[in-house]
Order: C-alpha cells, then sequence, then structure tokens
C-alpha cells in the first residue's frame, strides 16, 4: 500500500527523506556553517576558562617545600642560677631541618613544623678551655610563617654529650642534653636567612655517678641558615 498524492504522504510510509527534496545544494551549506559555528563557540569556551595558578614562591613555601634547610650558629652561654657550678661555653652549632608538614594554622599561629638534628662543639672557658661535644638527633622546630620574611620560632631538642669536667663538678662526662630555644630567622634572600637565638640548655647524667648537679646554660647565638 503507497500513500497517494506525493511527498510528504509517501515518505510518511517509507519513514525516510531523501536530501534532494529539501535541494541538495541547500542541505550542504547549511551543515558546512552549523560546523564553523560549533568550532568558533568552542574555542571562545575554551579561552574564557581562567589560567591555571602560577605556583607562589612565598617565604612560607620555601620553607614548607624545601628538601631539608642547614645553619650554623656561634655564641656565649653562662650560668643561668648561683647556685650552679660557674661555668662558661663558647659554643658553636650545626643543624640540619627537614619540613615535616604544610603550613597549618590561622592568623598569627600559622606555621611549618620542622624536624630537626644538631651537633654542637664549644670550649669552657672556666675550666681551662676543655672541651665540650654535643649530638642531638631529636628536635623539633615550629616557623611562626605568618609574618613575611621575618619568622619568628620555637624549638626543643634532645641529645647527648660529652663534657669534659673534673669528677667533682660533674660525676661522668657523658651527659645527656636537653636545649629549649626562640628565635627568629630574617630572610635576606629567598634561599638565605639571619638567624638569631636565646637558648636555654640543661645537662645532666640522669643519676649514673655522683656528683650530678644539673647544669644550667643561658645561651645567646647568631648565625646563618641556607634553604
Amino acid at each position: 500500500m503507497t500513500a497517494k498524492g506525493g511527498w510528504p504522504g509517501e515518505y510518511l510510509v517509507k519513514g525516510t527523506i531523501p536530501l534532494n527534496r529539501f535541494g541538495g545544494h541547500t542541505v550542504k551549506p547549511l551543515l558546512c556553517i552549523a560546523l564553523v559555528t560549533l568550532l568558533f563557540t568552542s574555542r571562545a569556551a575554551f579561552a574564557a576558562e581562567p589560567a591555571a595558578p602560577q605556583p607562589s614562591n612565598t617565604i612560607e613555601d620555601k620553607i614548607a617545600n624545601t628538601r631539608f634547610s642547614a645553619g650554623v650558629m656561634a655564641g656565649y652561654g653562662v650560668r643561668l642560677w648561683e647556685h650552679n657550678r660557674d661555668i662558661d661555653i663558647a659554643q658553636g652549632v650545626v643543624h640540619v631541618a627537614f619540613p615535616l608538614t604544610r603550613p597549618i594554622g590561622r592568623s598569627w599561629y600559622r606555621g611549618v613544623l620542622d624536624y630537626k638534628v644538631e651537633l654542637q662543639g664549644g670550649v669552657l672557658t672556666t675550666f681551662e678551655d676543655r672541651e665540650f661535644v654535643g649530638l642531638s638527633p631529636i628536635g623539633l622546630r615550629y616557623n611562626f610563617t605568618a609574618a613575611g620574611k621575618l619568622v619568628p620560632y620555637v624549638e626543643v631538642v634532645l641529645g647527648v654529650s660529652y663534657f669534659n669536667v673534673p669528677r667533682y663538678v660533674q660525676g661522668t662526662t657523658f651527659n645527656f642534653i636537653e636545649n629549649a630555644g626562640i628565635g627568629a630567622q630574617y630572610f635576606i634572600r629567598p634561599d638565605i636567612a639571619l638567624n638569631a637565638q636565646f637558648r636555654f640548655m640543661h645537662l645532666s647524667n640522669a643519676g649514673i655517678r655522683e656528683p650530678n648537679e644539673g647544669i644550667n646554660e643561658g645561651y645567646l647565638l647568631v648565625g646563618v641558615s641556607f634553604y
């Protein structure tokens, strides 16, 4: 059965509409125009997308993203209380620090936590320039990074030491050492900072042998750090 009256009736039955019924010469240009329009629309959409964010170069990012930092400091320590032995120590410190966290916190306490290893060495100026050597493999430093180039910090460093004093001063030359410090670094370049610190040092042999008075020193240290 076929539909009467030509198109569109006959093609509604067949289910197809040939292009030549619309004029093949008209359909092809329309398809080209549609493709060109789609192309330009797509390009405009991509052009409107925001550019990828550029990596930041702040001091905070430098502290958090460095593989490690290293530094040297030097200073002088004196006894803090009258009942302690009068022991003054000229000391040098070499340290290496590794960032443990990305920037954490908000406001003034925003910062980066470091793991720190330290080597100390010096002379006891009040005891015939006898030697002092300390190795502290356990240390934590928290850098307050909210102030830009000026980076205050607090730290605690624990280890062991060789403390060459007479036996009547300290029962053993082997002693444990605890350091607690507060200081600040000022970055003169993105990879170099000046460093100043006040440090409290406690030294004792934990009762291994008497006498064990406990030696408490206060230090002022200055130096430079490299990132």
